[in-house]
């Protein structure tokens, strides 16, 4: 079986557990293989349906939200991670951009360790799409995959990140689970409404 269908695969099982297990992420966790080191060099096409599913989104998902966000994140060397577990209140603004990406701007109250924080991500690169999943209007997956350079050096890493977006009712449920060289790196649970 294909890289390509055995990713499909996971992306549908994944797909009708849209909430994650994120007690279980494992810091060892891997995808293996030299066929994911190798990114096309033809961007992932959307098609016009895919493109109509993706506005629709996020035209929903622009706005203003306020939930929790619980993480868990994986820090140290390959041989020896460190697990860290930690959750904050969210306060999140979704605006649109060109292109149909999204900037994100939170502010995080991680009370128990009296810490705030700014955070800001773009997300739906057009550019970086690898795969594309929707199940109707209120499921969407999609995959982000490319290679970044490293902040204090001359090399690169390959960063995969899968976005979950759910909508029941007036509440919002974000995943964002990012691979980074193939090792699982960090997931965040947002689960949001509006406000």
């Amino acid at each position: 079986m294909s890289r390509q269908k055995n990713f499909f695969l996971f992306v549908a099982i994944s797909f009708f557990s849209i909430q994650p297990a994120i007690a279980n992420q494992s810091c060892s966790e891997r995808i293996a293989g030299e066929a994911y080191y190798e990114i096309d060099k033809h961007p992932y096409s959307l098609s016009k349906e895919q493109e109509n599913q993706l506005e629709e989104v996020v035209d929903r998902l622009a706005g203003d939200w306020r939930g929790e966000l619980k993480q868990i994140e994986c820090k140290g060397s390959v041989k020896h991670p460190i697990k860290i577990t930690d959750s904050s209140s969210v306060e999140l603004e979704i605006k649109s951009h060109s292109e149909k990406r999204l900037k994100l701007h939170a502010d995080l109250d991680f009370r128990d360790q009296n810490k705030k924080v700014l955070y800001h991500r773009r997300i739906f690169e057009k550019r970086d799409i690898d795969t594309f999943l929707s199940n109707g209007p209120d499921t969407l997956i999609v995959t982000e995959k490319s290679y970044q350079s490293l902040q204090f050096s001359r090399g690169t890493v390959l960063v995969e990140t899968i976005y979950k977006v759910k909508f029941e009712q007036n509440l919002l449920q974000l995943d964002i689970i990012t691979y980074t060289n193939g090792f699982f790196s960090i997931e965040e649970q947002w689960t949001l409404s509006r406000w």
